[in-house]
């Protein structure tokens, strides 16, 4: 089999698993679940057959395969697969990391209602982000890039009985849309620039072969100022699917939907694509400066105050989902401080240990009877040991400690950032500082102490997680936070002096934003964010229990390749050859990649940058003891109360969705009812009715004229011969020359 056949097995398998699972069974749960696995299993096979024929100590190779769908014009456009070091690395990411969610998925979604429907919605969702993985051309890579938004909303809204899923599949859906809208005009707007350059031997192309070595060549320079923008425009699509500021708030939400589904989402499909796109497409960015600046401050901003809300999360889930904007935010500073290769690496091992994080969060849930409030577990090492310690090795991979992945990979960009600017250089240790102390504060919260689960807490079915509420607004998003937090006067059982637990829930059950003890608020919503819909999750209560090895066999895999995935980019003089990964992403001067990566000075180990990153990590996990520890000798509330404001600012999301609510309300609504207004008033009413009262006018005055009877057409007759001999007598008595 040729390696571009491979190409094409691995991107349909999924596709072939969906559709037979969608046409044929439905009913059938297991074999649906067995074409899902099979699927994924043969994208993986097939993806490490290309592995071992593309990836080598030799030049990189490349191979591409397409065929023409639509010509119309003089406008060729091409469908096809292209298989170089970077789609490989990418589909090893997705199938492998995907096939040990797929394997999980079939423990924890044991008893669900529409278990075939996940699967079908699951495989499609790796089908379309291998489409943009193995896309030759920007119109293709569009194509698959709304199948990425169209998949992600089916996932998210999973539990469409759920009010607050349905909201978070919309709010994530349509926040989406504006980067692609920006992707769009950016696409179009380079197209036709190099169109209008009018190059000889440079005909306008959406092929990444084609244009590459155009931009590189220099060539363009009298259009940077479009190309530029056009750059910068695409780079809106990634800012959207990578949950960049201020286009993030989608993502916590999305939490909404299944375990597993967040675990795929965040590791290695739909917010691994932003960081993709822009690394296939790096030769838009590379010849300009302003881009790559915006790029690398958004990046930037994003890793901070992502890093800062997740202190202020209790949900399990929602602690790994803003560590994971955190972790985008690395990678987007990354691609904006010329280090592509730095980017991808992270992306690599990232992909390995937050899929084990999201898994291992998934087996507590599962193990604690769908509780997702880490303020009702604790003393979960004892009764779940496999999942502690491969949560444990996550963590650490996550934090940055050597000599597992994540050390290598944060290194990596923690060293671009060192020598192109110091500021973000100061962001990137206090983000590895910040990461590692939330991730202590999880894993002590959640698996150390006393099991607290058994507590009595009034109100106890509803947790007060943030949810999103506005369904008809773009972006759509809720002015409501999280309240949960460990301050502001709670004992360890979450109560504060005045009689409410740390949900907000006074005596009568209802919380402070209007939700009762049944978890919905005064308009019906449900305000819970628990996958609480299988016949295992109707309750709470009970003993926790480690998960079957269904379930704790991918979480042994993935804490396997949590420790060993950075071996994939160990830089010189550490290793022999050193930076393997740089070497396959980038090409070489004869025959540079498609994404065209900048040449750059061979990876070396910064030994001061690794052992700054490594001192902020323990700090971080040294504080994090002190607070939540066994002897938890420093208090989280007069700390709370040290910070002033500052923590209401960050539970509140640092106002990110008050101002998008704000702009719904004060903006865009009074601008839907004026043009709604003029709409109905004016297109309608005057235009639309108007040209139709006005023909009806017209005809009742016709009809009269053909009435039917003799006498009206004798009158009208009549009528006509006298108009002739008025006209005939004026002619006669007018006279010549008048």
């Amino acid at each position: 089999m040729t390696t571009t056949a491979l190409a094409w097995t691995t991107l349909l398998a999924p596709l072939v698993a969906a559709a037979l699972i969608a046409c044929f069974t439905l009913k059938h749960r297991a074999l649906s679940a067995a074409l899902a696995v099979a699927g994924i299993g043969t994208g993986l096979v097939c993806s490490v057959a290309m592995a071992f024929r593309i990836l080598g100590p030799g030049d990189p190779v490349r191979e591409m395969h397409e065929f023409t769908w639509l010509a119309s014009g003089g406008v060729t456009l091409k469908f096809g697969v292209l298989v170089d070091g970077l789609s490989v690395l990418m589909s090893l990411v997705v199938t492998g990391i995907g096939l040990c969610i797929f394997v999980f998925s079939n423990g924890y979604m044991k008893g669900e209602r529409g278990w075939s429907r996940y699967f079908a919605c699951l495989s499609l969702f790796a089908f379309s982000m291998l489409g943009i993985v193995f896309s030759t051309n920007l119109v293709e890579t569009f194509i698959f890039w709304e199948l990425v938004g169209v998949s992600s909303y089916s996932l998210i809204g999973y539990y469409f009985e759920r009010p607050s899923a349905v909201e978070a599949s919309k709010k994530a859906f349509l926040t989406n849309r504006i980067g692609d809208f920006g992707m769009t005009c950016g696409i179009l707007l380079t197209f036709f620039t190099l169109a209008k350059a009018g190059i000889p031997g440079v005909s306008p192309s959406f092929t990444f072969t084609e244009i590459a070595p155009v931009f590189h060549s220099g060539v363009l320079k009298p259009f940077e100022a479009d190309l530029a923008l056009g750059a910068f425009l695409v780079f809106t699509g990634a800012m959207a699917k990578s949950a960049q500021v201020p286009l993030h708030v989608w993502l916590p939400d999305a939490m909404e939907g299944p375990t597993p589904v967040s675990a795929l989402m965040h590791a290695a499909t739909m917010v691994a694509a932003g960081v993709y796109l822009v690394c296939r497409t790096y030769f838009l960015f590379a010849p300009y400066e302003w881009p790559l600046h915006v790029v690398a401050g958004l990046g930037g901003a994003t890793a901070f105050f992502a890093a800062t809300m997740a202190f202020t999360a209790n949900d399990v889930k929602k602690v790994l989902a803003y560590s994971t904007l955190s972790q985008l935010g690395y990678m987007t500073m990354a691609l904006g401080l010329r280090s592509p290769s730095a980017a991808m690496f992270h992306l690599t091992t990232h992909a390995c240990f937050k899929a084990l994080l999201f898994l291992c969060a998934g087996a507590v849930i599962y193990g604690c009877h769908h509780e997702q409030d880490m303020r009702r577990m604790g003393g979960l090492r004892k009764k779940m040991p496999v999942t502690a310690w491969c949560y444990g090795i996550g963590a650490l991979a996550l934090a940055g400690i050597a000599p597992l992945s994540g050390f290598w990979s944060k290194d990596a960009i923690l060293g671009a950032a060192s020598g192109h600017s110091k500021p973000l250089y100061v962001v990137g240790l206090c983000v590895a500082f910040m990461t590692a102390c939330y991730m202590g504060r999880a894993w002590w919260m959640t698996f150390m102490g006393e099991y607290r689960g058994g507590e009595a807490h009034a109100g106890d079915a509803a947790h007060a997680h943030a949810a999103p509420a506005v369904a008809h607004a773009a972006p759509a998003v809720h002015a409501s936070h999280d309240p949960g937090h460990d301050a502001h006067g709670h004992d360890a059982h979450g109560h504060d002096a005045h009689g409410h637990d740390a949900h907000g829930h006074d005596a009568h059950g209802h919380d402070a934003h209007g939700h009762d003890a049944h978890g919905h608020d005064a308009h019906g919503h449900d305000a819970h964010g628990h996958d609480d819909h299988g016949p295992h999750g109707a309750h709470h209560g009970g003993e926790p229990q480690e998960v079957p090895w269904v379930m704790r066999g991918p979480l042994v895999v993935l804490a396997a390749l949590s420790v060993v995935a950075g071996l994939l980019n160990i830089p010189a003089p550490l290793a022999a050859h050193g930076a393997h990964l740089e070497h396959w992403l980038m090409g070489t001067a004869a025959k540079p990649g498609p994404s065209w990566f900048p040449e750059a000075p061979p990876e070396v180990f910064h030994w001061d940058v690794a052992i700054g990153g490594t001192i902020a990590a323990l700090l971080g996990i040294f504080i994090a003891w002190k607070f939540h520890g066994a002897a938890k000798s420093w208090s989280v509330d007069r700390f709370v109360a040290g910070i002033g404001p500052v923590h209401g600012w960050v539970e509140r999301k640092w106002f990110f969705d008050d101002i998008y609510l704000f702009l719904v309300k004060r903006v865009q609504q009074p601008i839907a009812d004026f043009c709604g207004f003029v709409e109905k008033r004016f297109l309608k009413e005057i235009v639309v009715d108007g040209i139709a009262v006005v023909s009806h006018w017209f005809g009742r005055q016709i009809r009269l004229l053909l009435d039917g009877h003799l006498h009206t057409y004798v009158t009208m007759a009549l009528i006509g011969v006298l108009y002739l001999f008025v006209m005939l007598f004026a002619t006669a008595h007018a006279g010549p020359g008048r």
